[in-house]
């Protein structure tokens, strides 16, 4: 017995620590299908070393301080499949290519300066389709970043057709669907801090969106074009993702929802310069 006594504050951190560096995470769902299981092995988590403490086998709160941080642990490991999620997408190419028609009211943008000749898909008004169009002259716009505009009466019934890659409809489920988890994470307790993650992993989610103009470019001749659509297509709709986050009140979320917005505007512009000079 006095061996036992002497061994348990040697082992018991070594099983409570194990538990938590090597198991846990492994039980931990990929989604809030499963929350239910989440939260019920955080509650025996929780219990199992409250009875350590009872008999005397422990002083330390190893595990309720893991049980604590749930929310972020699972978060991180939310952004890690998400990432590995986009970068599979990403993978997968840019065709084919897509005529894709902005949602009502998605956020538009105007050039702070004039600008000349940029190529893009007109709809055709007489009902005979779209063409491409390009004007007369061209120059570069002096800022690449350009002023935003919110969706009005008339701007909320207006549609653009553009031509696109694949590329937008791989990327906007994903953010759709990580929007909707981030409006039910306040509803569990356990989860509720795994919000704070979520900004970032959008910021993270569109930096590798931006290296895609590296990758694939110069794939063909039209590929830039439909790749500097993408951009201004994906800042009418993230913009109009962050106005409707705003709306329900989710503010933190709705500046970064702007803010890649903004940048998504600028990087079209950039794309523009950079490979159709």
């Amino acid at each position: 017995m006095s061996a036992l006594q002497l061994l348990i504050p040697q082992i018991l951190p070594l099983l409570t620590t194990d538990l938590c560096a090597n198991w846990l995470e492994k039980y931990i769902p990929s989604s809030l299908d499963s929350v239910s299981d989440f939260e019920q092995l955080i509650s025996a988590a929780q219990a199992f070393e409250t009875h350590l403490q009872a008999i005397g086998w422990t002083r330390q709160n190893t595990l309720q301080e893991w049980c604590s941080k749930s929310g972020e642990i699972w978060g991180r490991l939310r952004h890690v499949d998400v990432l590995d999620t986009v970068r599979r997408g990403l993978r997968r190419g840019v065709l084919p290519p897509t005529k894709l028609t902005t949602s009502h009211g998605a956020v538009r943008y105007e050039n702070s300066v004039p600008s000349r000749r940029m190529g893009g898909w007109n709809n055709s008004s007489n009902g005979s389709g779209g063409e491409w169009t390009w004007d007369d002259e061209w120059s570069p716009p002096s800022t690449p970043l350009r002023k935003i505009r919110a969706p009005s009466s008339v701007a909320a019934t207006s549609q653009r057709q553009s031509e696109c890659t694949a590329l937008p409809q791989q990327f906007l489920p994903i953010m759709g669907s990580l929007l909707q988890e981030y409006t039910q994470l306040p509803q569990i307790p356990s989860l509720s801090r795994a919000q704070l993650v979520y900004p970032t992993i959008f910021r993270d989610m569109f930096a590798l969106y931006r290296m895609t103009a590296v990758i694939y470019a110069n794939s063909s001749v039209d590929i830039p074009v439909r790749l500097f659509n993408d951009c201004f297509y994906l800042a009418g709709e993230i913009g109009l993702m962050g106005l409707g986050m705003a709306e329900m009140g989710f503010v933190d979320v709705a500046g970064t929802l702007t803010e890649i917005s903004e940048t998504s505007d600028s990087c079209g512009v950039g794309w523009r310069d950079k490979y159709l000079v």
